[in-house]
């Protein structure tokens, strides 16, 4: 190799490496930017007992209220970022936790948003979790894991909801990763799991989604759920399909948008544990 050639040679590989270092810095940067925030919470007969609030996540309960809402205030979920919601109705309790607003999760550049939540329910108490829709827009990536332990004469309704994309802004959503992993325990006995994938292709088809846009899960867990059954079915009106067996109520909806899915929801929830128990925050 002539000396002008190695001159060369030398000159690309420092290039190579300062491009590298630039990469290198650039993801260091962006991970330190990563929101993490951490909720705990603890709800006796004479209010909270136990409120710790961590990084972008915050709570707050309003004067003489069982309703909890939470707020993320880094705006949305991005990838990773990391969220966890630890909370506890002690015996003979109600809680109900919501969020201010529909949560948003946003493309990731490879790294996936994880969120923990970790729920227990003591003797006599009612627990509900009924969180506002998670929007996924194009390129989110999203591993969510709910770990809920129930005393066993205790009541829980369990409600999440997902939209792809805004409809009415026009917003196509043709790939995602969602990871849910559902695990509910009573009296320390396993009594319903679940594990739910979508993407990375959601192409709409009639072997996937069709048009559909928006899904949900509902689960109640507590005493009288068969005779909930026929109730939920008339209320929630075509859409959703639903069952009930050892006590556990749960349903499916699947809708084309958003607007479709408060209307099958919010009757269903009633139709489970009264118009009452529906989040205030849900109709602001």
């Amino acid at each position: 190799m002539s000396g002008t050639h190695c001159e060369q040679a030398m000159a690309l590989a420092g290039l190579v490496q300062r491009d590298m270092l630039t990469v290198m810095t650039a993801i260091a940067r962006l991970e330190a930017q990563r929101a993490h925030g951490h909720i705990t919470l603890q709800l006796g007969k004479r209010g909270v007992q136990v409120l710790r609030e961590a990084g972008s996540a915050k709570c707050r309960i309003p004067a003489g209220s069982h309703e909890a809402v939470l707020i993320n205030t880094s705006g949305g979920l991005a990838g990773g970022d990391r969220l966890t919601v630890e909370a506890e109705a002690l015996p003979g309790t109600s809680l109900t936790m919501t969020t201010q607003a529909a949560e948003r999760a946003y493309r990731t550049l490879g790294a996936t948003a994880s969120v923990d939540i970790i729920l227990r329910a003591g003797s006599g108490s009612r627990l509900f979790w009924m969180p506002q829709e998670l929007i996924m827009f194009e390129g989110s990536a999203v591993a969510r894991r709910i770990s809920v332990d129930l005393a066993g004469d205790a009541t829980f309704l369990a409600v999440e909801s997902l939209i792809l994309g805004r409809t009415e802004r026009g917003e196509t959503v043709e790939h995602v990763n969602l990871s849910d992993s559902w695990d509910i325990r009573q009296d320390g006995r396993l009594i319903h799991a679940e594990r739910f994938r979508l993407g990375p292709d959601v192409t709409a088809s009639i072997a996937t989604l069709g048009p559909n846009k928006a899904m949900a899960t509902l689960l109640f867990i507590g005493p009288g759920s068969a005779s909930l059954l026929p109730g939920l079915r008339r209320s929630a009106g075509d859409g959703v399909q639903a069952s009930e067996w050892n006590g556990k109520l749960i349903a499916r909806f699947l809708v084309r948008d958003g607007f479709h899915l408060r209307k099958s929801l919010i009757p269903a929830i009633s139709a489970c544990v009264g118009p009452s128990a529906v989040p205030k925050v849900w109709t602001f």
